[in-house]
């Protein structure tokens, strides 16, 4: 059995550089399909003899995609944009775009019109799945991208595939259940970081691959002894934490880890905060008019300014607000807006820090603030 950290290394070296991983299967003569996020059909791409796997959009500086999708589009499918037409996903055979949102059912037209060189195939889910209709218009939907899938391989799917097919993506749920399992007892090693890496990796790899590096993993986190948790335990819900950078400076896990991206620059804390349109504080905030509350936005300034505190003060401690002083709001900040925030550290006095920060969209102050926060010794 291979040791368990290099199962685990195998993981993190594909969600570093996903590009390598298609490269790897494509020397050995697969065939692979790019399936954008969320619920593409991938049993059938499996099935089919192809390899799914998941677009990889994330950060990257958006140029030529502003000329496809607006800039209230969600960040994901600007990136995934912006990398095809930058070329990032040659090599692919097609890509399967699910129709979830209105930015999806954009990308549809324009993936068309600006990868003319990888086939697109389009799939629309019914909003009732219960009637009978929906049943026959989703069976039609799956034998349309079968039919598509055959133009690529030459090869019929049969029964015998698909369940095949399936058979693998259920051994693959159930060990990932077994990894979340093994791994609440090991949060020692199986930080968030680690956490997010596992399933991550799920997106790259033909999920038969990644299922027995999963176990190899499980079977080692088995030998070593349990590890006693006396901190808090938080769900994760949603979309994954991208960057993944953030895990290790910043203490809140969603729905409160509302930093996107923060990096540090001569001192000053620069964070971005992307406003989907879906967050828990915008529902009846306000009905028909959402608008992000001042406090979110606050809390916004001061997650951004935990990267001050990178180098190791704030190990083993959490960091809480102690005040807020001079809090101008200039602006509403609403879906579709990237609040930018500044923050830096003006002094310190034992475990108490005081900061100062602006947020802003398009270049237009929209909230600022003086805060202090101490450290607290996490129990």
């Amino acid at each position: 059995m291979a040791d368990w950290k290099t199962s685990l290394e195998r993981l993190q070296r594909a969600c570093a550089n996903p590009r390598e991983q298609l490269d790897r299967y494509l020397e050995q003569g697969k065939q692979v399909v790019g399936c954008f996020a969320p619920y593409a059909p991938e049993e059938l791409v499996h099935a089919a003899g192809l390899i799914p796997m998941g677009m990889w959009g994330g950060r990257t500086e958006l140029k030529l995609a502003k000329s496809y999708l607006p800039a209230f589009a969600c960040p994901i499918m600007q990136a995934n944009m912006e990398l095809g037409l930058k070329g990032a996903y040659q090599g692919i055979s097609a890509v399967i775009i699910p129709t979830m949102c209105d930015t999806l059912r954009c990308m549809t037209q324009n993936w068309r019109f600006g990868m003319k060189d990888i086939p697109m195939i389009p799939i629309v889910y019914p909003q009732n799945r219960t009637s009978p209709a929906s049943v026959d218009y989703l069976i039609s939907e799956f034998e349309t991208v079968l039919t598509i899938l055959y133009t690529i391989t030459g090869n019929m799917v049969s029964e015998k595939s698909m369940e095949e097919a399936i058979a693998v993506y259920n051994q693959h749920n159930a060990t990932m259940r077994e990894f979340d399992t093994a791994a609440n007892d090991h949060l020692d090693v199986i930080t968030p970081k680690v956490r997010h890496v596992v399933h991550k990796s799920a997106f790259f790899f033909e999920k038969g691959e990644h299922t027995a590096l999963v176990q190899e993993i499980i079977a080692g986190l088995k030998e070593l002894p349990a590890h006693h948790w006396t901190g808090n335990k938080i769900i994760l819900a949603g979309i994954l934490c991208e960057p993944e950078e953030v895990l290790d400076i910043l203490p809140h896990r969603e729905p409160m880890l509302l930093v996107d991206e923060v990096e540090l620059i001569d001192g000053v804390a620069h964070g971005k905060c992307h406003i989907r349109g879906d967050e828990y504080f915008l529902q009846g905030h306000f009905p028909g008019n959402p608008v992000v509350p001042g406090v979110i936005q606050c809390e916004m300034m001061a997650q951004s300014a935990c990267v001050l505190l990178a180098s190791g003060a704030a190990e083993g401690c959490t960091p809480m607000f102690t005040s807020l002083d001079k809090v101008k709001f200039r602006g509403q900040v609403k879906p579709g807006d990237t609040l930018e925030t500044e923050c830096e550290i003006t002094r310190q006095r034992g475990s108490f820090y005081f900061a100062k920060g602006k947020g802003s969209v398009n270049g237009k102050v929209c909230v600022s603030a003086e805060f202090s926060f101490a450290l607290v010794k996490s129990e």
